[in-house]
């Protein structure tokens, strides 16, 4: 019986009529990773959501197998190493594919000073993250009480991408759903002490990493080097970004050269093969999104139709590059007309948001409701992704302009006073939910900084609210970043707080601006970047 059980089964996998992947993980060294994973992930979906997923064997190798007709994305993870997305895109109605992926490893700080840790104990929660004790042969270490079996955990501040990583104290690992790995330590009497030792982080000088290698398959070799190719020019498009911003504080006068990136592309997108072509074109239109001014939409657009799934990659950016192409007017015909043949779900969900965002700053308040409902109604699916859009557009919400500032009454850091909604009547003021740690709210600094120069008086005020597990750092951020010499309060739990519910924060930056009656009346975008200023400007200069 049991030969027959496994005759069949092979018949199945054989006779299976679409896409089957045949793969091998390794590490940057060319070797099995200790331990690995291989997912199959919906075209432009989330990672932390595969279709499949299975667990690579002792020397790396995995197997998986998805119906045809739909494009995809591999997503391998491993310990010690950072995730790779991979695109499996193919138009092949039955094909068996075999790949050798090779990882870059994490990229680790040159020394460690302090290293932080978090694990079940503490929901792996970043904010209440603690700090280990570093000993004198340089190994840091913590000890903890716990009923159960084992626990996990996961170290901070020891990479420079600001992930969670496994450690190195042994071999046990489990993965954690957001490409990184978890460690596990075996409990001895109701305790655990872990260490972590500095000399023992995987390190790797290979060069050309990551790699991605299909066996007799030009064509997705093909996709998968402009991929890598792309992507390695974002990457320094970013970086470049960050490293401008660090030094000027500021992104004015930031430069970055796309010119070479740019060309490359514009060849493969002129290439007879038209999925290569299509596929170049999802890359093009990253830098057309990062501002380039001689990308051109048109080439983008004429390759990739409204209804192409490879929109998947990019589902936020459709409107925006066919508005570009051809003018609003004319884009938003074209894009109804083709509505409902969009195959992506998610594309057309973010085309309605881009409407209703619209709506919503033009205070078309009965479009933005209509936008709302379809959103609701229509992508129930959708609803973990699409959240912080759905809070915005709620038109029940408690934050939104014309309403009264909800009720607030805090203490002012290192100070006995109070703020609250009824002292600081008479008087606009700027609210600003933010954190250190929130990279979105640090790009704000110039612009807060700027506007507080120039419009502070006894009719205008800031108040910001910070997230930050610890006020020490605030305290840091202020001394040595920016001074923020403006009012200042500190959140305790942050999200968790009522007063965080109260307001509605899922997400920071939250700016929020109060009229002298306690009414608001602008929110978002408006008080973003370089719309800060103006939309002070058309408030603040009536009264002063």
């Amino acid at each position: 019986m049991f030969k027959i059980i496994l005759i069949f089964a092979a018949l199945l996998q054989f006779s299976f009529a679409g896409i089957t992947i045949n793969g091998q993980i390794k590490n940057a060294e060319g070797k099995a990773p200790k331990f690995a994973d291989a997912h199959i992930v919906e075209f432009g979906g989330s990672t932390s959501k595969p279709l499949k997923s299975t667990h690579a064997d002792k020397s790396g190798n995995f197997s998986l197998q998805v119906e045809s007709g739909k494009y995809y994305m591999l997503y391998l993870t491993a310990v010690d190493h950072k995730a790779l997305t991979v695109p499996l895109v193919t138009d092949e109605k039955e094909i068996t594919v075999d790949v050798t992926i090779q990882l870059k490893a994490n990229n680790y700080k040159k020394t460690f000073e302090d290293v932080k840790i978090i694990g079940d104990w503490n929901k792996f929660s970043f904010r209440s993250a603690e700090d280990m004790k570093k000993t004198d042969d340089g190994t840091f270490i913590y000890s903890l009480k716990s009923d159960a079996e084992k626990v996990a955990y996961q170290l901070i501040d020891v990479d420079n991408d600001g992930h969670s990583v496994n450690g190195n104290m042994n071999n046990l690992f489990e993965y954690d759903g957001g490409g990184d790995y978890k460690s596990i330590v075996k409990t001895v009497n109701g305790s655990a002490t872990i260490v972590f030792d500095p000399a023992k982080v995987f390190r790797s000088n290979s060069k050309d990493v990551p790699k991605v290698v299909y066996k007799n398959n030009d064509e997705l070799n093909q996709i998968a080097a402009i991929d890598k190719k792309a992507n390695a020019g974002l990457d320094k498009y970013y970086s470049a970004r960050r490293t401008y911003n660090s030094k000027h504080k500021s992104l004015d006068g930031f430069k970055f050269d796309f010119a070479p990136l740019a060309v490359y592309l514009e060849k493969q997108m002129n290439q007879d093969n038209k999925l290569i072509a299509r596929y170049s074109a999802t890359k093009y239109v990253k830098i057309i999104n990062a501002k380039y001014k001689d990308a051109d939409p048109k080439i983008a657009v004429e390759l990739l139709s409204i209804t192409d799934p490879l929109w998947s990659l990019n589902s936020n950016s459709l409107t925006n590059i066919y508005s570009e192409a051809y003018g609003k007017e004319k884009a938003n015909k074209m894009i109804a007309e083709s509505f409902n043949k969009i195959p992506s779900k998610s594309v057309q969900a973010r085309i309605l948001v881009k409407q209703g965002m619209e709506a919503k700053e033009n205070d078309n308040l009965k479009l933005m409701a209509n936008v709302y409902d379809k959103l609701v109604q229509g992508y129930p699916e959708l609803k973990g992704e699409l959240r912080w859009y759905l809070g915005e557009l709620d038109p029940s919400k408690a934050i939104m302009k014309g309403k009264q500032v909800p009720d607030f009454d805090v203490q002012l850091i290192h100070s006995e006073e109070r703020v609250s909604r009824e002292s600081m009547l008479g008087k606009y003021y700027l609210i600003d939910f933010w954190a250190v740690w929130c990279s979105p709210c640090r790009v704000e600094m110039p612009n807060l900084h700027a506007v507080y120069k120039e419009f502070k008086s006894d009719k205008f005020e800031i108040l910001s609210l910070s997230f930050d597990p610890k006020l020490t750092t605030v305290d840091k951020y202020r001394k040595g970043t920016w001074p923020m010499p403006w009012l200042h309060t500190f959140v305790e739990k942050g999200f968790e707080n009522e007063l965080s519910k109260r307001f509605e924060v899922i997400g920071i930056p939250k700016p929020i601006l109060v009229n002298s009656e306690g009414i608001i009346i602008a929110t978002g975008s408006e008080l973003r970047g370089e719309n800060l200023k103006k939309t002070l400007e058309k408030h603040l200069n009536k009264v002063m």
